[in-house]
């Protein structure tokens, strides 16, 4: 028996949906923000010195990226390791104790097949567009040299396949299968590298198969895919002696969500009221896998609701994932944890002028931790060379990513990047950590634009971090100098009671909203031709005065960690 599970499932939504989520959390006084902004403003947010008992769990893997799998060999390298990449693994690596959890496939996976004549893999692409210059390939053949790259990920990395659903060939997905657990069984080549294979996923984003013509609409129901991927999964299972207590079926993987009325039918009641989970794959399948991003521009190039001041919205961020909280809900009263496996900012590889600049890397902090608190317990950005929306553009690229103009681009990060460092930051090196939101009160102008969360010690339950988010975008076109940049003045009031002494402050610095570079936290820059961090540490230390008080000022677009010492 090989230690693995499968996975079911991906959905994806691309919606921009408006409309705040009011927050409705108990308050437990004893720690306090007061919120200014330029003195016509003030709020008072109760934080809890210990986790509230409505905290969600979660644990240092919280984020993790997802690869578009038509390019792998060029992500992690062929002939040896792509050193850039795995630098920039390695630097969350450092901070949290485990590198990120790496997803494999997507819409690739699904045009993949076994070829063992192939040396590793070749891809047919089709035009490059000024809308889409990095297509996703419209075949990939691969051999299972493909499938050993795996061992050039940082050691610990714990990782997702995709296997092909669309293509209706179960003994193609069978081979893949094979070749990706023999990689990762004992004495493979990523088993001996220290490289985990945590789930198999069978197809990419299925509820959409009828959409693009790949299945009849009339017949493709969540009962005739479930009876598809549970054949799918039998047969791997049989072939591959996957063992359900180390590897999963991933179950899901679908693009909508169940109360979007016209997608209601692959909602996950539907799914489930199937009988899969009390059939005999049941034990494979611990994790529903969802896909969202928060706008698109798939079909409109022009970006609807992609400017940079709805975009980083606080309302729209709530409204977006407040969308799923039914799905949530049922998926984990079945038991089943409930992820983004595929997500990022503006689907069909983003939007420029948005996804490329730091303005996503505050959504992004504010997304992922209000995916926290709505119960979500695992977030996959997803990448692709040449996307708009990347951490990370990984290789020397010949043409723009923006517009396909000729350009050359050695290997960079996107202001995104910058995201998942500030929060392996808040997280810590402990394998978990208890989350809750900030409420600030509506009537105050700050709800709508000063996000906050705080974070605990999973033992003791005791505050250790909070991490405050200004969404006012503070953009180049304003013509306002950083001199008279606003801001907004955060004084935290501790009652006097086991009170913290000091705070350290470390900021997600930002020259603009707008900006593509040039963005630094807590003083270190990740902008390097080898990845690795540069630059002077700043924190900034902050006694607390014997009233109990001590502030922050916050400025528009930017990002603050704070750590509580005693």
């Amino acid at each position: 028996m090989l230690p693995y599970a499968l996975l079911a499932g991906a959905v994806l939504t691309s919606l921009n949906v408006p409309g705040a989520l009011a927050a409705a959390h108990r308050a437990n006084r004893a720690l306090h923000f007061v919120v200014k902004r330029n003195t016509s403003a003030s709020v008072t947010v109760d934080v809890p010195i210990s986790a509230p008992s409505s905290a969600y769990t979660v644990g240092r893997d919280l984020v993790g990226l997802s690869i578009e799998g038509d390019r792998w060999a060029e992500w992690v390298g062929l002939v040896e390791k792509n050193e850039y990449l795995i630098t920039l693994l390695e630097n969350l690596a450092d901070i949290t104790g485990q590198p990120p959890n790496i997803r494999v496939g997507a819409d690739s996976q699904d045009h993949t097949f076994l070829n063992q004549s192939v040396p590793v893999a070749t891809a047919t692409f089709p035009a490059s567009s000024t809308a889409t210059p990095y297509p996703e390939a419209s075949n990939v053949e691969v051999s299972s040299a493909y499938y050993d790259l795996s061992r050039y990920l940082p050691k610990g990395t714990h990782v997702v396949w995709g296997v092909n659903l669309l293509s209706n060939d179960t003994d193609n997905a069978v081979a893949e299968a094979q070749a990706i657990t023999s990689t990762f069984a004992k004495g493979g080549a990523s088993e001996a590298a220290g490289v985990v294979l945590d789930a198999i996923l069978i197809g990419n984003e299925p509820d959409l198969y009828a959409n693009h013509g790949y299945r009849l609409s009339s017949t493709w129901t969540p009962s005739a895919f479930v009876d598809q991927w549970e054949s799918f999964a039998q047969a791997i299972i049989n072939a591959t002696g996957l063992n359900p207590q180390a590897t999963e079926i991933w179950f899901g993987a679908m693009d909508i969500s169940s109360n979007i009325a016209s997608w209601a039918p692959f909602s996950p009641e539907n799914l489930f009221a199937t009988g899969v989970l009390n059939s005999s794959f049941s034990p494979y399948i611990k994790t529903y896998s969802q896909h969202h991003y928060q706008s698109s521009v798939c079909s409109d190039v022009s970006g609807p609701s992609a400017e940079i001041g709805t975009f980083m919205n606080k309302a729209t961020i709530r409204s977006n994932i407040s969308l799923f909280d039914p799905d949530i809900a049922y998926v984990k009263s079945n038991g089943l944890a409930y992820i983004f496996g595929e997500t990022n900012s503006i689907s069909c590889h983003g939007y420029a002028g948005v996804s490329n600049t730091a303005a996503a890397a505050l959504w992004a902090i504010d997304y992922t931790l209000q995916a926290v608190v709505h119960g979500i317990s695992k977030l996959y950005f997803h990448d692709g060379i040449g996307y708009k929306y990347n951490w990370i553009q990984p290789v020397y690229l010949d043409r723009s990513p923006l517009d396909d103009s000729p350009a050359s681009l050695p290997a960079h990060i996107q202001p995104e990047y910058y995201a998942p460092i500030l929060i392996a930051n808040f997280l810590g090196n402990a394998l978990t950590t208890h989350i809750t939101e900030l409420a600030i009160p509506t009537s105050s102008d700050a709800s709508s634009y000063i996000s906050g969360y705080a974070g605990y010690n999973s033992g003791s339950g005791a505050l250790e971090r909070a991490v405050l988010v200004n969404l006012n975008p503070f953009l180049s076109t304003n013509n306002v100098t950083q001199a008279d940049r606003p801001s907004t003045t955060v004084s935290l009031s501790l009652g006097t009671t086991d009170c913290p002494t000091s705070i350290n402050v470390r900021r997600l610095k930002i020259g603009y909203a707008d900006d593509t570079s040039g963005l630094s936290f807590g003083g270190i820059s990740y902008e390097t031709s080898d990845g690795k961090p540069s630059g002077k540490a700043v924190v900034e230390t902050v006694k607390v005065a014997k009233d109990g008080t001590v502030s922050v000022v916050v400025s528009d677009s930017e990002a603050v960690l704070v750590a509580f010492e005693k």
